[in-house]
């Protein structure tokens, strides 16, 4: 039960102010600390709404319904997306049947033609001095030595060989 159950046509569930009784609403409600403020609202005149009668079944076999729809129409999309794929394939591979690979001296001859345009246009820079970035590029750079300072810059002491 539930105060949905209050009944507008039945003098025992309301007050003569037209207000839910108390002792009926705790009953229906099934909760015996029901006050009036939590009736707020409630009149005879302006009784609880109803619940609707939903036929349960019903709506899950139309929500079934629907989502095989959908599936379906999933399905069909996946095909038409397999069959673009597929004639995808197919031009990718008439065109690479069309277009030979260049080869490996003809790749050669180009870029010697493009060094000697750029040489010819005057875009070749001269290689320059080497710039070290750090000291211990510096250090490394100079090779090993006797005698020679370490990576941290300290000289290091050779001890002859006897």
């Amino acid at each position: 039960m539930a105060l949905t159950d209050l009944n507008p046509a039945n003098d025992g569930h309301w007050t003569e102010d037209g207000l839910p009784r108390l002792d009926v609403a705790r009953e229906l409600s099934g909760n015996p600390k029901l006050t009036r403020a939590e009736l707020k609202g409630i009149t005879r005149s302006n009784p609880p709404a109803t619940k609707p009668n939903i036929d349960h079944a019903r709506a899950i076999s139309a929500a079934a319904l629907a989502v095989q729809n959908q599936l379906q129409k999933v399905a069909e999309l996946k095909a038409k997306y397999r069959a673009a794929n597929g004639l995808l394939a197919d031009i990718h591979a008439e065109i690479a049947r069309r277009s030979t690979p260049r080869s490996i001296d003809q790749n050669i001859r180009d870029h010697l033609e493009a060094t000697a345009a750029h040489a010819a246009a005057g875009n070749v820079v001269e290689p320059g001095a080497p710039v070290y970035s750090s000291k211990l590029d510096e250090v490394l750079s100079r090779g090993a030595q006797r005698g020679n300072r370490d990576v941290t810059g300290n000289v290091r002491r050779v001890r002859g060989v006897r």
